[in-house]
């Protein structure tokens, strides 16, 4: 039976990581037959995206399949677009998640018809975020989770926005801990191979408040950013310094133990010429 419940929470992480968008990414329809309802921010949606996998067209990305008219009434033309998504999960590409989204192209005004140059573009749009729903973006929305200022069930302490976390328990005079993204983008702007250790290290008690599928994806970027680091680092012949531990890329120039921003910029260049100097004294 736990493993049933392992099993269940790994096929919804990610799921739960896109299902929940902040109020300032929602917006109240007025008038319509939608009236009442949630607009959701479509630069949200891609923001979700590219913080759960990665920037588009590397971690997730899609293609327009398909664009077409059909005659309404009146002189009216609804226009269409078919598109399939796509995204990377430990180097694989997903098969596509399609959907379809619709606008009105030339629409009919008080004034008389209205040619619409953006209708493609909407229902471009509408049609990413019809596909995007299979993955669960906004999912909270479509399940009417949301009651126009507030999430039905919400604590007075709110949920986190996009991203589940364990400790919710945690009381109010606890530090605050990191969620997913930052501590994503921490990872991600490591400078160096000491410095993304440090993160790794210092932040560990954050990175397990979190889900388990959230903590596997924070582990293949810490080892992706670890990989590029290692391999802008990588040894010239000549060159001593280890990549693990160095913070900077040694070169082997002209002989000399240096780097490309120069032997007085590096840090540990800097340790070696004050020994010298400490040995000639």
């Amino acid at each position: 039976m736990e493993k049933k419940e392992d099993k269940k929470k790994e096929n919804m992480h990610i799921w739960q990581l896109l299902s929940t968008p902040p109020s300032s990414a929602l917006t109240e329809i007025k008038g319509g037959r939608m009236a009442g309802k949630s607009d959701i921010s479509p630069q949200w949606r891609y923001k979700v995206m590219t913080d759960v996998f990665g920037p588009c067209g590397v971690g997730w990305k899609y293609t327009i399949d398909r664009i077409w008219t059909e005659p309404g009434v009146e002189g009216q033309v609804f226009c269409f677009a078919q598109v399939s998504v796509y995204y990377k999960m430990t180097e694989i590409w997903s098969e596509p998640l399609t959907g379809i989204g619709g606008n009105m192209l030339i629409d009919k005004e008080r004034a008389g018809l209205h040619l619409n140059d953006e209708g493609y573009k909407m229902a471009v749009t509408d049609a990413l975020g019809t596909a995007l729903k299979m993955l669960g973006v906004a999912a909270e929305i479509y399940l009417g989770n949301w009651d126009g200022s507030k999430y039905i069930g919400e604590s007075s302490k709110g949920r986190t926005a996009g991203f589940e976390s364990k400790n919710e328990g945690s009381t109010p005079s606890s530090p605050a801990m990191l969620n997913f993204t930052e501590l994503l983008d921490k990872i991600n702007k490591a400078a160096a191979l000491p410095h993304l250790k440090n993160i790794w290290e210092k932040y560990e008690a954050d990175r397990k408040a979190l889900t388990k599928g959230s903590q596997d994806l924070l582990l293949k970027a810490k080892d992706a950013r670890k990989a590029e680091l290692m391999e802008a680092n990588k040894l010239l012949p000549g060159c001593t310094r280890n990549p693990d531990t160095c913070g900077k890329d040694l070169r082997d120039t002209n002989g000399e133990v240096g780097c490309e921003i120069t032997k007085k910029n590096c840090e540990y260049a800097k340790e070696e010429i004050k020994n010298e100097k400490g040995e000639q004294t």
